[in-house]
């Protein structure tokens, strides 16, 4: 019984696909209600992966309406980690983003997440010395 426990251990892990050495991290970046968006997605990368031939597919609604989003792989710290670029051509408008990204061709990796765009920052207004007349 135990040989054939070990047996079935090897004959899963010697078969399982590189692609689940795939991995998606959190975004990186800001997103500011009125400006396009433009956030990093960290990936990690499995020895086997080559990053040329990772099939990125990067969706992006606001409310119920989808955004259209350009994703570009970019090099990261270590040939091993790059990231994908995600950047809106339009300015966000709704305060809850959905993003979703997949990577890998065969056996893809794919997350979700729910971003909370924020109003864009104040700017401190300064108030202007009043002048007045000299009598």
């Amino acid at each position: 019984m135990r040989l054939h426990q070990i047996a079935a251990a090897l004959f899963v892990t010697l078969l399982l696909p590189p692609a689940l050495a795939l991995g998606v991290g959190a975004p990186q970046g800001s997103a500011w209600i009125g400006q396009p968006l433009d956030l990093r997605v960290p990936l990690t990368l499995g020895s086997e992966d080559v990053s040329g031939s990772l099939c990125p597919v990067v969706t992006l609604r606001q409310g119920d309406a989808g955004m259209d989003v350009q994703a570009v792989l970019e090099p990261g710290v270590a040939a091993d980690r790059p990231h994908l670029r995600v950047r809106s051509a339009r300015a966000v408008q709704e305060p809850v983003l959905h993003l979703s990204v997949k990577v890998g061709c065969k056996g893809a990796s794919a997350r979700e997440f729910v971003l909370l765009a924020d109003p864009p920052p104040a700017l401190a207004v300064v108030p202007t010395p009043r002048v007045e007349a000299a009598p």
